[in-house]
C-alpha cells in the first residue's frame, strides 16, 4: 500500500470516528418534521454518556405553541410535569385553556455510558406557530454525579451552517395542510388530500 493510499484510509477512519463519537452524544427528536395545526407525537432519543457518568435524569422544556401535552411514562422512572400559565390561550373541548404543561421530567432511571433510551411525548401544535421555522426543545441531562449537559443552544435559522456545541434537539415546522384539531384529535377537512 502506498503512504498516500494509507494517509486516506487514515484520514477516512478519522472522519468516521469523529461522526459515530458525535452521533453517540447526539440529542434529536423523531420525526424531524411536522405540521403546523397538527398533532405530534415525538420520540426524544439521547445518550447516556452525561460526562463521563450515566444519566439519572432527563427535563425538556416543552415551547409555546406546543399545547395538550402529555408524555409516556416509563418503568423505572418517574415521570412530573411542571404548569405555566398559557402565552396564546387556546379552545379544547368547548373550553378556554389558560395553562399548560412546560416541562417534562424522567428522573429515577439509569441510562448508562454506551446506551441510549428514548422518551415519547406529544401535544397540538399551534396553528399560530410559523412554517418553515424551527421548533425547538431545550433538553437536560443531569448525571449520576450532579453534573448537567444542557441541549438548550438554538442556531438562527434553517440552514445557517453554525454547529453548535450542545445544540436543542428541535423539529421543523410545515405548512398547515387541512387538518384542524377537534378536541385534541385530528379531524379531515373535506377535499384534503
Amino acid at each position: 500500500m502506498t503512504k498516500s493510499r494509507a494517509h486516506i484510509r487514515f484520514i477516512a477512519w478519522a472522519v468516521t470516528c469523529l461522526l459515530a463519537t458525535t452521533a453517540a452524544a447526539d440529542v434529536y427528536l423523531t420525526p424531524k418534521t411536522a405540521r403546523v395545526g397538527s398533532r405530534y407525537t415525538a420520540t426524544l432519543s439521547l445518550s447516556g454518556d452525561c460526562n463521563g457518568k450515566s444519566t439519572k435524569s432527563v427535563s425538556v422544556w416543552l415551547p409555546e405553541g406546543f399545547l395538550d401535552a402529555e408524555a409516556k411514562s416509563k418503568a423505572g422512572w418517574t415521570l412530573s410535569r411542571m404548569i405555566r400559565q398559557s402565552a396564546h390561550p387556546h379552545e379544547r373541548a368547548g373550553k378556554t385553556v389558560t395553562s399548560g404543561v412546560a416541562e417534562l421530567v424522567w428522573e429515577g432511571g439509569r441510562i448508562g455510558i454506551g446506551e441510549y433510551d428514548e422518551f415519547v411525548f406529544r401535544g397540538n401544535l399551534s396553528r399560530d406557530l410559523r412554517p418553515k421555522q424551527r421548533l425547538y426543545f431545550p433538553t437536560v441531562q443531569t448525571c449520576d454525579d450532579g453534573s448537567v449537559v444542557a441541549w438548550i443552544d438554538k442556531a438562527d435559522s434553517i440552514g445557517d451552517g453554525k454547529l453548535k456545541p450542545k445544540p436543542a434537539p428541535w423539529i421543523a415546522l410545515l405548512e398547515f395542510n387541512g387538518l384542524k384539531l377537534q378536541d385534541g384529535e385530528r379531524t379531515r377537512i373535506a377535499g384534503d388530500d
